[in-house]
Formats: structure tokens, C-alpha cells, sequence
């Protein structure tokens, strides 16, 4: 789980701190921050989220009930996190595997392994030993007419 500011985040977030086992660090777990592009359907949420929690607590992810920043075992162990899964039509899952959602849709949709890595905050290696399964061989044709297409056009030049 990590902190996000959003000041007047017009395409994302900068993360910069994390929380580990409830307690906030002082910086990611690479001791870098990065800015997170987010889809625009996110990045709506997450402004009307703060709308409602940032004032009361200072952070987007308030938890109203006890007035306090949310633990992460409080929400996958609550009934509003199985609702939502199965109003979604999603089988129950912990709250961190929807990283691992993200990462998986984005290749699945042919999206550069280097960009969603930033975006997840791994490294290249990192990221192709956890997510290579879901990139080999799924695409090959359409990778063969990308890489087609390049050579054509180095060649004219």
C-alpha cells in the first residue's frame, strides 16, 4: 500500500512513501519516488475519494468509521471488500493481487514491459521473472508483423 499525492494530479500520482505491515516508511522500497500514470477512470476516483477522506485525515484513504488512515488487513478482511469483488464479479482475492491485475491486462493489451514496470516500480529483471508467462507467445504474430514492419522501414532509409 502506498501514499499518492495528489496535488491537482492531472495525469497520475507521485509515490513516495509506502506502508509495510501498517507502518508508513519513509520512502519506496527502492528509496526512489515515481510518478504513476493512471487511466483516466482511476485517476476520477481516486479526486472523488479525496473529496471525502483528505480533509478528515489528511491521506486519500481514510477510513471514515474509525477516522484513521485504512489498515490493509481491515480491508480484505471486511465485508465491504467480498461485496465489492463479488458485485464486480471478481472471485475473492487479497487487495495486493490487483497489482498483478494491472500488470497482466497491460501486457495482455501489448503494452511496453519497460512502461508498466515503472509503473509498478520494478525493475526490468523483476519484472519479466514475475510477469514473462504472461508475454511469451500469447502475441507472436502480431509482434512478427511489428518487427517486420520495422525492418521495411530501416531498410528504405
Amino acid at each position: 500500500m502506498s501514499r499518492c499525492n495528489l496535488p491537482g494530479a492531472r495525469h497520475g500520482v507521485l509515490v513516495e512513501t509506502v506502508v509495510v505491515y501498517e507502518e508508513e516508511q519513509d520512502s519506496t522500497k527502492t528509496n526512489t519516488a515515481r510518478k504513476v500514470k493512471l487511466t483516466t477512470e482511476a485517476l476520477a476516483a481516486l479526486l472523488r475519494q479525496k473529496a471525502h477522506t483528505f480533509k478528515i485525515g489528511g491521506k486519500v484513504f481514510h477510513d471514515p468509521y474509525y477516522n484513521e488512515p485504512w489498515l490493509y488487513k481491515r480491508i480484505t478482511d471486511s465485508a465491504f471488500w467480498a461485496t465489492t469483488l463479488k458485485r464486480c464479479g471478481i472471485r475473492h482475492r487479497r487487495a495486493y493481487n490487483t497489482r498483478h491485475t494491472y500488470a497482466t491486462i497491460g501486457l495482455m493489451a501489448g503494452v511496453n514491459p519497460a512502461f508498466m514496470a515503472r509503473q509498478l516500480g520494478h525493475s526490468l529483471e523483476m519484472f519479466f521473472k514475475v510477469y514473462a508467462k504472461w508475454i511469451d507467445g500469447q502475441n507472436d504474430d502480431r509482434e512478427m508483423v511489428k518487427l517486420e514492419r520495422g525492418i521495411a522501414e530501416l531498410s528504405q532509409t
